[in-house]
């Protein structure tokens, strides 16, 4: 009984920390894209392949963050209190 209410009390911070975590690498990989790939690049080639690795691991990111908002509402939505009418 005391873990459920454990887990409940920390589901939301826990949730936020991981989409923030999220929006770090995808910001860390926006950066590899912009600044260290043409830097580093020697052909087109590296290049082009340099920038769909960049992106596709900040789509990767991304598409992490929204599943796990998507799982803090779909959380949310189902343990929500439901009121009671007037009791009498």
């Amino acid at each position: 009984m005391k873990t459920g209410v454990w887990i409940r009390s920390k589901a939301r911070p826990l949730g936020y920390l991981l989409i923030g975590m999220c929006m770090v690498g995808s910001l860390a990989s926006l950066f590899v894209l912009l600044v260290r790939v043409p830097a580093l690049a020697v052909s087109r080639m590296d290049e082009l392949y340099g920038t769909l690795l960049g992106a596709a691991v900040a789509m990767a990111f991304v598409i992490a963050a929204l599943l796990i908002n998507l799982t803090l509402m779909v959380y949310t939505a189902t343990n929500a209190t439901v009121p009671q009418g007037p009791r009498s």
